[in-house]
């Protein structure tokens, strides 16, 4: 993909999508345009050290003693959310890829609002094109267009590996922690942000399927064999035949290491748990989210 901003980039219809999705994601903020004073390109932050020394450091304000490693893992899984939620979102929502490539995503921190007390991150679409099947969009001069889902699929799983590539083999250097370990922290954001986005969108059985057959190709940095998807149901306790409901999660694949820190524990979804044990846990918090009485042992 070039970085031309293409016809109509200004009211274009990454724009417009990407509207769509900040109508459903309000963090981060999301929008196609120019790299304007403000912003960094996700190029110029995986090559700026001292700015990824000072990224990691404030993984601590979370969990005061991380030691590095584990600071990877928290700047990993952070960075994979922030850029999962519009990838994900224009491909569920809209059957459109972005060009992710590093140099053509911009970054801005935001400062604090009266109406949210937390930083923001604006990411902004340098490049107004895109990949898409859709028919509709055939004629649009930002379209890259393939003939079928599975070659737009192949688009967005080679875009994701291009743009977290750099940033995975920078915090692989500085904290000693394996590629491979950081890999399926990505993954795992992107699973989770296919199974949030098929909820929001209505098409969840389908999401799952999507990401499904794009984090398991084979060869692929983003395949682990651990990460998948499961169903949690909650039956009538005078009724078995009756189910309350019926809820998705996704089974980790990698851990974001904070059972190392001195008030740390292995989280609920955490890859180290056994299959019971995730289940059990999950379903206690989803019986207490409901108002229900734990399950009988």
């Amino acid at each position: 993909m070039s970085n031309s901003s293409g016809a109509g980039a200004d009211d274009g219809p990454l724009r417009q999508a990407l509207a769509s999705i900040g109508s459903k994601w309000p963090r981060p903020v999301m929008d196609r345009g120019d790299l304007v004073e403000g912003y960094l390109s996700a190029e110029a932050l995986f090559d700026d050290g001292a700015l990824i020394g000072r990224l990691l450091e404030e993984q601590r304000r979370v969990t005061r003693d991380l030691d590095v490693k584990a600071q990877s893992a928290y700047l990993t899984i952070a960075y994979g959310n922030l850029v999962a939620i519009p990838a994900v979102g224009l491909l569920i929502g809209f059957g459109m890829v972005p060009d992710l490539a590093p140099e053509r995503i911009g970054l801005k921190l935001l400062p604090p609002t009266r109406e949210n007390a937390e930083k923001n991150v604006a990411l902004r679409f340098l490049s107004a094109e895109f990949t898409t099947d859709r028919a509709e969009l055939a004629g649009h001069p930002d379209a890259n267009m393939v003939a079928s889902p599975g070659e737009m699929h192949e688009a967005f799983r080679h875009q994701v590996e291009a743009h977290f590539r750099p940033l995975v083999t920078v915090l692989s250097r500085r904290s000693g922690l394996a590629a491979s370990a950081l890999w399926r922290l990505v993954t795992d954001s992107l699973a989770g942000v296919f199974l949030e986005a098929g909820r929001r969108f209505g098409c969840e059985e389908q999401s799952r399927a999507i990401a499904m057959t794009v984090l398991k190709q084979p060869g692929s940095p983003l395949k682990n064999r651990e990460m998948h998807y499961f169903d949690i149901s909650i039956c009538d306790s005078h009724d078995e035949e009756r189910i309350l409901v019926t809820r998705a999660y996704r089974a980790r694949g990698g851990c974001c290491r904070y059972y190392t820190s001195k008030e740390g524990h292995l989280c609920t979804t955490c890859v180290l748990h056994s299959d019971g044990e995730r289940r059990r846990l999950l379903e206690a918090s989803l019986r207490s989210k409901l108002g229900l009485a734990p399950a009988a042992i």
